[in-house]
């Protein structure tokens, strides 16, 4: 109903990252099944309460070691899902956007129509920023994708997590500008 009052359009996200295994609703915690349950549901009381106004933004993440399974096995079917999400981050410094993103792109789009953005992603800072940067927003554009969602967020002080990454671009120069000179151009 407050989505509705609200009366702008509304992008929700329920359950990203449900192929990791670090949430809760995830794999290895919860039936791939129990969550596309979950997910069809609140999609389903949302969609019938707010309208048309809100777009359904299903995101996995890129694979994690044996952490994930395949973007598949908690597809909610095309009818839940208005735009697909891949989270992913680099955490080494050096991946291409190809190696980081591609394999996920390519699983995502046998599973449905629906747009594909990066929902979620960042840089480590260091000398190679600037040119992952550059990377990735080239990948966006050579893939044809929505756009991305950066991630600005310092977790060197986040207790519920062993990431102690600092991800923001303004800590860069380099970086920061690769960012606004890339992003220049996006529709």
């Amino acid at each position: 109903a407050e989505l509705k009052a609200f009366g702008h359009p509304v992008v929700l996200a329920f359950g990203h990252e449900a192929n990791g295994d670090w949430y809760g609703y995830g794999y290895r915690h919860q039936a791939a099944a129990a969550y596309i349950a979950a997910y069809r549901k609140v999609h389903d009381v949302i969609t019938a309460a707010a309208g048309a106004d809100v777009t359904w933004l299903w995101t996995v993440n890129v694979p994690v070691g044996k952490q994930t399974l395949p973007p598949s096995a908690d597809w909610p079917g095309a009818a839940y899902v208005t735009e697909i999400g891949v989270d992913g981050y680099d955490w080494t410094g050096k991946e291409t956007f190809a190696a980081e993103f591609g394999p996920t792109i390519t699983a995502v789009r046998k599973l449905g129509s629906a747009p594909v953005l990066i929902a979620e992603t960042s840089v480590v800072p260091g000398a190679d920023a600037a040119a992952q940067v550059k990377g990735i927003l080239a990948g966006i554009r050579a893939n044809r994708l929505l756009g991305l969602v950066w991630f600005d967020a310092d977790k060197t002080a986040f207790k519920h997590t062993g990431d102690r990454h600092d991800w923001r671009l303004q800590d860069d120069p380099a970086a920061e500008a690769a960012f606004r000179a890339g992003i220049r151009g996006f529709g």
